[in-house]
C-alpha cells in the first residue's frame, strides 16, 4: 500500500521540507495537511501545498477545539486510508493519537500520549518508579492549594496540566501571592460556572534550569543533547519586559552532561517514549547538583532549539520524527544517519524580544563573525508587542563556538548587542 500520511500541526507549516525529507526514500506517497488558520495565510498554504505536492490541504480557525477536522478527515480516511499520522506540536499529540486509534494505526496511543501531555500524570508515572521529581498534587479546587502549601511551605508553582509555552505559569512565593492567586487564580472556563480542573501545583524549584533534546529509534535513544537556558526560569512574568529566550548546547566533557542524559533517558523508559518520536525535557539542577524533572514533551523542542542542533551539525529532529513514523520501516537506516550527525561544534540561541511600543533601533548582526546566521521579522517605525507565551519574538539569533566557554562568552557578546541596541518607544 502506498503510504498516506496526514500531517497535524499548530505551527507554520512552511518551515518543513516534507517533499524533501522524502526525495531519497524511493516510495510512492501521498500527503495530507492539517493546520491553524493563524499560522499560515490561505496563498501561503495553497503555494506550500503545491510544490510539496499535498493531496490535501486545509487551515481551520479554532484549531486546538474544531470537530470538523475529524469530521473531514474521517471522510478523507474512508477514501483513501491514511497509513500514518504525524503531529509537530504540543497540542496534536492527543489528536493524532486518538485517530491512530481511530483508524488502527501504529504509533504513539492515547493512554501514552496523556503521559507527555498531563503534568499529573507524567509525574505518577515517574514517582511509580521512585525517579525524583518535586511534590506536586492537582488543583481540583482552591482548597487544594492551600492545603498544599500548608504541608510544602512556599515557594510554589502553579501551571496548568496541559498547556505549553510556559502559558499561566505562577510563582506563588509569599502570603500576599497566595491571597491574590486564590482571590482570581481559579477562573471557570464559562462565566458563572464554577472551576474545571486543568492546573497543578508543584514545591518551587530553586535551581538553574536545562533543556534535553533528542529521539527514539528502535526502542533507543540514539541521540540525545543537553543545553542549559539563559533564563533560570520559564515563567511569562519574569521576563516579559525584554529578557532574551534562548540556551547553549553543553559540551562532552562537561561533568553534568552525562548525569542529565542518563537521568532523561531514564524519564523517557519510565514513560516509554514511542519509537519514532522526538522529545523536549526541561530539568532542574540544585546547588547540589540534584536533578528534577521540569515537564516533559513527546515533540522536538520550540524556539531554535531543533535549528541550533541542525547548525551544530546534529540531526534535523523533525525529519527523523517525519520519516520515522512515515509507515516506510525507514528505521534502521535513520539509526546509521543519526550515527553520522553528530554535532562537530557548539552552538546557542536566542529569541530577539517582542515589546510594545514604535521599534526605534535595531541591533545589526551582519559583521559579529560567530553568529551562523540570524533573522529579524520587523522594521524601523513597525509597532510592537507583548509577548503572549516563551516562543514569542521579534526574530531569532544563532551563535557558534568551539568550547562551551567560548560559546557563552559569544552569547554574552551578542546578548549586550540586543540590550543596546534594541530600542521601542514606550
Amino acid at each position: 500500500m502506498k503510504p498516506n500520511i496526514l500531517v497535524l500541526t499548530l505551527h507554520n507549516p512552511l518551515e518543513f521540507d516534507f517533499r524533501g525529507w522524502l526525495s531519497e526514500t524511493n516510495f510512492e506517497y501521498s500527503l495530507s495537511l492539517c493546520v491553524d488558520a493563524e499560522s499560515v495565510s490561505e496563498a501561503d498554504l495553497h503555494e506550500f501545498a503545491e510544490t510539496q505536492k499535498f493531496s490535501f490541504a486545509k487551515r481551520y480557525d479554532n484549531y486546538l477545539n474544531n470537530g470538523l477536522i475529524w469530521s473531514d478527515l474521517q471522510a478523507l480516511h474512508l477514501n483513501e486510508p491514511f497509513t500514518a499520522v504525524i503531529a509537530f506540536g504540543e497540542d496534536d499529540i492527543l489528536r493524532a493519537a486518538y485517530l491512530r486509534k481511530a483508524w488502527n494505526l501504529a504509533g504513539q496511543t492515547p493512554e501514552n500520549g496523556i503521559l507527555f501531555r498531563d503534568k499529573v500524570a507524567c509525574k505518577k508515572a515517574l514517582r511509580a518508579v521512585n525517579l525524583h521529581s518535586p511534590a506536586f498534587c492537582e488543583l481540583g479546587r482552591p482548597e487544594d492549594l492551600l492545603n498544599f502549601v500548608a504541608e510544602n511551605k512556599l515557594a510554589v508553582y502553579v501551571k496548568p496540566r496541559s498547556a505549553s509555552g510556559s502559558v499561566f505559569g505562577k510563582k506563588i512565593q509569599t502570603a500576599l501571592d497566595l491571597e491574590q492567586f486564590l482571590a482570581t487564580g481559579f477562573q471557570p472556563r464559562i462565566p458563572f460556572s464554577e472551576y474545571v480542573s486543568d492546573l497543578c501545583v508543584e514545591v518551587f524549584q530553586d535551581g538553574e534550569m536545562y533543556h534535553i533534546d533528542g529521539l527514539c529509534l528502535n526502542s533507543e535513544i540514539p541521540f540525545v543533547w543537553p543545553s542549559k537556558y539563559l533564563t533560570p526560569g520559564l515563567q511569562i512574568q519574569a521576563f516579559a519586559a525584554g529578557a532574551v529566550v534562548g540556551s547553549f548546547m553543553l559540551e562532552q566533557n562537561n561533568p553534568l552532561f552525562l548525569k542529565i542524559t542518563n537521568y532523561v533517558i531514564a524519564v523517557c523508559e519510565a514513560l516509554k517514549l514511542p519509537n519514532g518520536h522526538t522529545f523536549h525535557a526541561e530539568v532542574f539542577i540544585d546547588k547540589f547538583e540534584n536533578i528534577s524533572l521540569c515537564e516533559i514533551a513527546c515533540r522536538t523542542g520550540g524556539g531554535r532549539i531543533n535549528q541550533a542542533l541542525i547548525a551544530a551539525g546534529g540531526p534535523d529532529l523533525n525529519a527523523f520524527q517525519f520519516l520515522a513514523q512515515s509507515a516506510m520501516g525507514l528505521e534502521s537506516e535513520l539509526i546509521k544517519l543519526v550515527e553520522n550527525n553528530v554535532p562537530t561544534q557548539l552552538v546557542g540561541w536566542m529569541l530577539i524580544p517582542p515589546q510594545p511600543g514604535i521599534c526605534q533601533k535595531l541591533p545589526d548582526f551582519s559583521d559579529v563573525k560567530c553568529i551562523v546566521c540570524y533573522e529579524i521579522s520587523i522594521k524601523i517605525g513597525d509597532t510592537g508587542w507583548n509577548r503572549a507565551y516563551s516562543g514569542d519574538s521579534m526574530g531569532y539569533v544563532i551563535v557558534s563556538g568551539k568550547t562551551e566557554n567560548e560559546l557563552k562568552n559569544n552569547m554574552n557578546t551578542v546578548l549586550k548587542l540586543v540590550s543596546d541596541d534594541l530600542k521601542f518607544s514606550t
